[in-house]
């Protein structure tokens, strides 16, 4: 089988589609949900249930339960009623996942808006008023960085203990005095006076620049832009599908699985057993899968990489900020270039298309000894 580039998902666990058939996918075990199906006690006590009724019908432990349990007697059960209850737990169970499966997308897209807006404000920071100086710039970076890692963590832990402020400390992420004056303020409330303090310095970098009105706006409206998207995060969050319907379903697949386990029962094939674990464990298995998308702030499969995330998020704002660094004659070099020399090598679409395959030994050795410089080296390699 050839190896296929992989890419992170948005889950902890990294997949290829492609690499395997259906059979072998489904035999896996680990990063499913079959160890916490497994782990529920409930699931189990209707498995062995199921498991003494149907041993009861071929050794006769209780006397005359099988007369008890034929059309006419006290015990019966129609297999139609039957039907028309488990028809409706189907679709409460996919109501409910499809839910959680939206709110889950939507989450994730309000996430990727977040980071996405962060990454603009330091590169809108540190071009529209480079001639403030770097100081401005690097100061709302460092507040990003706090105010995304002060977000993410309580969202995933919850409540802010003293060990997370001081970290932030230690890391260079907020002074003291800016600790004390935000350790007391809920999560909105941190975020607006962050957004505040942010524009502040905006502010000041715009009068120490000299830029003109329209800049100070866009700038402006860019804070405000990712404070309310953390806002929105937070409130998509706090808003799950009311416990009325969770409990209503939950209710609904313990009243199918105790029927299930009485009816088949019935089954004289040794496959009953079998079929009985398996069409339970699918209907409390879709419920395990819409409880983990449910709340994608943990450390299931199925949950954001947020550690994944806000490390390259670090990375591309330290890039964003190297451009203090780089040399005046980068720019004058490359423009001269192109004044001299026409354009070439206009169609390179057979790059995307064979990757590495079509390049060259030294092209690769000269990529490589590239990435293993640092950003002012690379620009000397260039010029």
């Amino acid at each position: 089988m050839s190896q296929r580039p992989r890419h992170k998902r948005s889950g902890n666990f990294d997949y290829d589609s492609q690499e395997a058939g259906f059979f072998v996918v489904s035999m896996r075990y680990t990063n499913t949900v079959l160890p916490a199906v497994s782990k529920i006690p409930g699931f189990w006590i209707f498995f062995l249930v199921h498991l003494f009724l149907w041993s009861n019908h071929r050794y006769e432990f209780i006397p005359n339960f099988a007369e008890m349990v034929k059309e006419g007697g006290p015990l019966f059960i129609d297999l139609g009623h039957l039907k028309i209850i488990g028809g409706i737990t189907v679709f409460f169970e996919v109501f409910y996942t499809n839910q959680c499966y939206s709110r889950y997308f939507r989450m994730a897209n309000t996430v990727n808006d977040i980071f996405q807006t962060a990454h603009k404000i330091t590169l809108e920071q540190s071009t529209l008023l480079n001639k403030a100086g770097p100081q401005y710039s690097r100061l709302v970076a460092r507040w990003i960085r706090a105010v995304l890692l002060l977000f993410f963590t309580e969202l995933k832990h919850g409540p802010l203990q003293q060990s997370t402020w001081d970290e932030a400390v230690l890391h260079g992420l907020l002074r003291r005095d800016e600790v004390t004056a935000l350790i007391g303020l809920g999560m909105p409330a941190r975020n607006n006076r962050i957004a505040h303090w942010m524009m502040r310095v905006t502010l000041s970098a715009y009068e120490a620049d000299g830029k003109g009105p329209p800049v100070l706006m866009a700038l402006m409206n860019r804070l405000i832009v990712l404070r309310d998207d953390m806002n929105m995060l937070l409130q998509t969050h706090r808003t799950p599908v009311p416990f009325v319907y969770y409990h209503l379903l939950n209710s609904m697949i313990c009243i199918n699985c105790a029927l299930w386990a009485f009816c088949m029962s019935a089954i004289q094939s040794v496959f009953g057993p079998f079929i009985f674990l398996l069409a339970s464990l699918l209907y409390i298995g879709m419920l395990e899968v819409a409880k983990a998308m449910s709340d994608p702030f943990g450390d299931d499969d199925v949950d954001f990489p947020l550690e994944v995330w806000y490390d390259k998020f670090i990375e591309g704002q330290r890039e964003a900020l190297s451009d203090y660094e780089t040399p005046p004659t980068l720019f004058d070099e490359a423009l001269k270039q192109e004044l001299a020399s026409p354009q070439k090598n206009m169609f390179l679409g057979s790059i995307i298309g064979s990757g590495s395959d079509g390049a060259s030994g030294k092209q690769d050795a000269e990529y490589e000894e590239l990435l293993s410089q640092t950003p002012s080296e690379r620009v000397v390699t260039v010029a």
